[in-house]
C-alpha cells in the first residue's frame, strides 16, 4: 500500500545546535542575515530600510551594524556602497553552523528576505525555524506564501513585503 509508506518531513532545527549557547550582548545594535544571498533570498530591501532610517536619524549610525554570514554577492556589496552603508556592513562569508547559531542568539534583529516571485513565495527554509528558536525579533521581507504564513503568528516577527523599504 503506497500511502502507508509516504511520510512528510518538514524543515525544523536541532535543539542540539543550541545546547550550551547563551546570548552575548554587543555594544552595537546588530542586524544579522545568516545565509547566502541569491536572487530569491536577497536582503537588499533591509539595506534600503537601514539607509532610510539613518537618513532620518543619523545619530544612530555609530550604534548599528549589519552582519552577513554567507557567500558574498557583488551586486549586494555595490548597493551597500551606493547607499553609503559599507562602514556598517560586515560581510563575513560562510561560517560553521555553530557560529551562525551563536550569531543568531547574539543579534538584536534577525533579517530574512524572499523575493517577489512564485518560487520564493513557496520557500520555507530551515533557517526560519532556527530564527524562531533563537528567540530574537525577525524582520522578514516576504511575499504572500510559505514563509509569511509560518512567521505570521509570532509577535516578534515583522513582515514587510519585498520592495517596501519604507515599511522596514
Amino acid at each position: 500500500d503506497i500511502p502507508a509508506r509516504i511520510e512528510v518531513v518538514d524543515n525544523g532545527y536541532s535543539e542540539e545546535d543550541f545546547a550550551g549557547k547563551t546570548r552575548s550582548a554587543s555594544d552595537r545594535f546588530t542586524l544579522l542575515y545568516g545565509g547566502a544571498i541569491y536572487p530569491t533570498t536577497d536582503p537588499s530591501d533591509a539595506l534600503r530600510s537601514l539607509a532610510l532610517l539613518l537618513a532620518r536619524r543619523p545619530a544612530l549610525r555609530p550604534r548599528i551594524r549589519f552582519r552577513i554570514l554567507g557567500y558574498r554577492h557583488p551586486p549586494f556589496e555595490a548597493l551597500a556602497a551606493r547607499l553609503g552603508l559599507t562602514d556598517l556592513l560586515s560581510l563575513e562569508g560562510p561560517r560553521p553552523h555553530g557560529e551562525v547559531v551563536q550569531a543568531m542568539l547574539d543579534a538584536d534583529v534577525l533579517v530574512d528576505a524572499r523575493a517577489s516571485h512564485p518560487s520564493a513565495a513557496a520557500m520555507r527554509p530551515g533557517k526560519l525555524f532556527e530564527y524562531l528558536r533563537a528567540g530574537r525579533p525577525v524582520l522578514g521581507y516576504y511575499p504572500p506564501g510559505e514563509a509569511a504564513d509560518l512567521m505570521a503568528p509570532f509577535p516578534g516577527c515583522v513582515r514587510v513585503h519585498p520592495g517596501d523599504a519604507e515599511a522596514g
